[in-house]
C-alpha cells in the first residue's frame, strides 16, 4: 500500500504524520526535500500507488492514467483548485483537502505583514545592514481598519486576533452570515465598501472563476492612498499588472504578496519596487500548522484506504 507525496513540506517538518502511517503498515515516499514543485519527478514511481499527497503542482487525467491503482488523492492543505476532481470522480477517486489547520499561522502571518508594511521594516532592515542608521517614521496598526476579503476560518481567526489589536473591522464574503460576523465584531459589507473605507485590505479567498482578477484596475482605484494591499490567498486574485501600475501611481501605499501568480516564479516587475513586500508562500508554514495539516491529511487517506468515509471529502 504505497502512498507518494509531491508536497514540497509533507513529513519533513513534522514527521509524525509520516510515522502514523508507516505504523499503519503504509509505505510512504517522500518528495524530496528542498524542492518546491515534485509532480514530475514522482511519476515513474505511480504505477503501484494507492493514494498521493497533494502540493501545489496540477493534478489531473495525465497522472491519474499512470496510477491504475489509485484510490485517493489529498492536498495536504486547503485549496484543492488545481487537482482534477471531476476526472477523479470518473474514475472512482477520492479527492480530500485539509483545511483549517494552518489558520492561525496564516492569521498571524497577515498581522505580521501589516506591522511590516505599516512601519516599513524591511527597508529599515536593509538600510541598517547596508550601514546606515536613517531617521523611519511609519504608521501604527491597532487604530486603523482592517478589510477581511473571505471570512472562512483563516478570516476568522485573523479578525479576533486583529479585534484583540483594537482594529475596526469590516468583511466582505461570498455567503453573509451575521451570526458568524456579528459575535466577532465584524461589519459585513460589499468589497466595494470595504476597499473605499479599509487601510488593509487582507485577501484570504481561494482560486474560482468567480475570484479570479478579482483585484484589479477598478478595485485598486477605489482603495484609500495611504492603504496597503495584503494576498495571503491564491495569486490569481490579483490582476498584478494593474497592482503594479497602481502602485507606480501611489495607489495604494504599499502591497504584501505571500502569493503569485506564476510562483514559483518571481519574474515580475512587482520585486522591483519598495513598497512592496514578497513571500515565498510561507504563510501557513509553521511547524504546528504543518503538524496539524499533515494528520489530517493520513486521516483522510486512511480513512479512504480502510473503506471509511474520510473526514474532509471533496467530490
Amino acid at each position: 500500500m504505497k502512498i507518494v507525496s509531491f508536497s514540497a513540506t509533507f513529513g519533513h517538518y513534522s514527521p509524525e504524520p509520516v510515522e502514523w502511517l508507516r505504523a499503519r503498515g503504509y509505505e510512504v515516499d517522500l518528495h524530496p526535500m528542498g524542492l518546491r514543485t515534485g509532480r514530475d519527478c514522482s511519476a515513474a514511481r505511480l504505477a503501484d500507488v494507492v493514494g498521493i499527497v497533494a502540493g501545489l503542482d496540477p493534478i489531473g487525467p495525465d497522472i491519474y492514467d499512470l496510477a491504475p491503482r489509485l484510490k485517493v488523492v489529498c492536498m495536504h492543505g486547503a485549496g484543492f483548485h488545481h487537482i482534477d476532481r471531476e476526472a477523479a470522480t470518473q474514475r472512482g477517486i477520492r479527492v480530500c483537502n485539509a483545511p483549517g489547520g494552518n489558520a492561525l499561522a496564516v492569521a498571524e502571518a497577515a498581522l505580521g505583514l501589516c506591522f511590516s508594511l505599516a512601519r516599513e521594516l524591511p527597508r529599515a532592515a536593509g538600510a541598517t545592514a547596508a550601514g546606515e542608521w536613517p531617521i523611519m517614521v511609519g504608521g501604527q496598526v491597532s487604530d486603523k481598519t482592517m478589510g477581511i476579503v473571505g471570512l472562512g476560518k483563516i478570516g476568522r481567526t485573523l479578525a479576533k486576533l486583529a479585534g484583540g489589536l483594537g482594529m475596526k473591522l469590516l468583511a466582505a464574503t461570498r455567503t453573509q452570515r451575521p451570526e458568524i460576523a456579528g459575535p466577532l465584531g465584524v461589519e459585513l459589507t460589499s468589497l466595494e465598501d470595504l476597499l473605499a473605507r479599509a487601510d488593509f485590505v487582507v485577501l484570504l479567498t481561494p482560486i474560482t472563476p468567480e475570484t479570479t482578477n478579482l483585484i484589479g484596475e477598478r478595485e485598486l482605484a477605489l482603495m484609500k492612498p495611504t492603504a496597503f494591499l495584503l494576498n495571503l490567498g491564491r495569486g490569481g486574485v490579483v490582476d498584478e499588472q494593474a497592482l503594479y501600475r497602481a502602485l507606480k501611481d501611489g495607489r495604494p501605499a504599499g502591497a504584501a504578496l505571500d502569493v503569485l501568480r506564476d510562483e514559483p516564479s518571481v519574474d515580475t516587475p512587482l520585486r522591483e519596487l519598495p513598497s512592496v513586500i514578497i513571500t515565498p508562500h510561507l504563510a501557513g508554514y509553521s511547524r504546528e500548522a504543518l503538524l496539524a495539516t499533515g494528520m489530517t491529511t493520513v486521516e483522510n487517506l486512511a480513512a479512504v484506504l480502510e473503506g471509511r468515509e474520510p473526514p474532509f471529502p471533496v467530490n
